[in-house]
C-alpha cells in the first residue's frame, strides 16, 4: 500500500506533467541572459511531508540578491543547457548531486524585479537522507522548510522593501522569524503550489 507521501509525490508528478512550465515571449526577451534554479524537495524523516531547501545568500555588493533567501541556482554559461546549469549550481552551492535526485518537471519562466535575466525553475525530489554542504563564499546558511508552510496564509506577512529611494510593501513568509521568503523566490513557490492545486481541482470536477 502506498503511503501518504508517496501518493503526494505521484500527484506532483502528474500535475507537472500535465501543466509544465511556460516560456516567456521569445521576441520580447530574446536578448536577456538566462539562469536556472532548483525547487528541491525531500521527504521529512517521518515520511509525512515534503521539505523545501532554501538558502540565505552571503552579503555581497556584487550579488543582486545579497543577503536574501533564495533557491539553489545561477546564471547559465555560454551554450550551456539550463538543466546542466541547475545541476552544476546544485553541486557548487550545496554539494547535492542532482543525478541522485528525481527531476519532476519545470515551472514557468520568470523575471526578477530588475527584469535583467530569464529564470527557469526545475523541480527535483531528493532522497530523505539528503543534506546540504554549503559553499560559504556564496551561501551563509540553509534551511529545509515544509512546503505546506506556504499553503497557510496565516504564515504570511507584509514586508517593507526600500528600492531606489522608494518604499514598497511586498508579500512574504517569515520562517522561524529570520528566514523571510519573498520576491522571486516566493513567486516560484507560489507557481509550484498553483500548478499542483489547479490540476488537483480539475480532477475533482
Amino acid at each position: 500500500m502506498e503511503t501518504d507521501i508517496q501518493i503526494e509525490i505521484e500527484r506532483i508528478k502528474k500535475a507537472l506533467e500535465e501543466n509544465p512550465g511556460r516560456g516567456l515571449p521569445t521576441e520580447e526577451f530574446s536578448d536577456l541572459p538566462k539562469a536556472a534554479v532548483s525547487l528541491l524537495l525531500k521527504p521529512d524523516q517521518q515520511g509525512r511531508q515534503l521539505l523545501l531547501l532554501v538558502l540565505k545568500r552571503q552579503v555581497s555588493e556584487s550579488d543582486p540578491w545579497s543577503g536574501q533567501i533564495a533557491l539553489p541556482g545561477g546564471r547559465a554559461r555560454n551554450d550551456e543547457q539550463l538543466l546542466d546549469t541547475v545541476r552544476r549550481e546544485m553541486m557548487e552551492e550545496v554539494a547535492i548531486d542532482s543525478k541522485k535526485c528525481e527531476l519532476l518537471g519545470t515551472l514557468d519562466e520568470l523575471l526578477p524585479g530588475s527584469r535583467s535575466i530569464i529564470v527557469t525553475p526545475f523541480v527535483f525530489l531528493a532522497p530523505e537522507s539528503t543534506e546540504a554542504l554549503i559553499d560559504t563564499r556564496e551561501i551563509a546558511e540553509y534551511v529545509w522548510i515544509p512546503i505546506n508552510f506556504f499553503l497557510d496564509k496565516r504564515n504570511s506577512a507584509t514586508l517593507k522593501v526600500e528600492r531606489s529611494g522608494r518604499s514598497f510593501e511586498m508579500p512574504s513568509f517569515p520562517y522561524l522569524g529570520t528566514h523571510i521568503v519573498w520576491g522571486m523566490t516566493l513567486r516560484i513557490i507560489q507557481d509550484y503550489i498553483s500548478k499542483i492545486e489547479s490540476t488537483t481541482s480539475s480532477q475533482l470536477k
